[in-house]
């Protein structure tokens, strides 16, 4: 707990300098955002078996955005994607420092099974 602490102490002293915060390579979130590229091109119903039905559907021209949150004892962690002809196109994610565990672990067995 205190490592964590720390860890974001040093964060927000970094943003509030320099108007912007990396994740430490050694961070519990680092592990989605090493993922989430994985999910580039694949089919996005595989997607949708993995997490479940999204909270958000909307469609802006030809593609379709999906979003999944799920809380957090700290936050909220949500995944978004932008989907097009029935594959994933792009990919965004948010949540606290201390990791976004279940879809971590939701993504990790996607991306090893596919």
């Amino acid at each position: 707990m205190q490592k964590t602490n720390r860890l974001l102490v040093s964060v927000l002293l970094t943003a509030s300098v320099t108007g912007c915060a990396a994740i430490p390579d050694h961070a519990p979130g680092k592990k989605l955002i090493n993922l989430v590229p994985s999910l580039i091109s694949k089919d996005s119903s595989l997607l949708i078996e993995s997490l479940g039905q999204p909270h958000d559907e909307v469609w802006v021209n030809d593609t379709k955005y999906l979003t999944w949150r799920h809380p957090q004892l700290v936050g909220e962690c949500r995944l978004s994607t932008a989907n097009k002809g029935g594959k994933i196109v792009g990919v965004r994610w948010s949540g606290p420092l201390t990791g976004c565990h279940y879809l971590e672990a939701q993504i990790k067995e996607l991306y090893l099974n596919n």
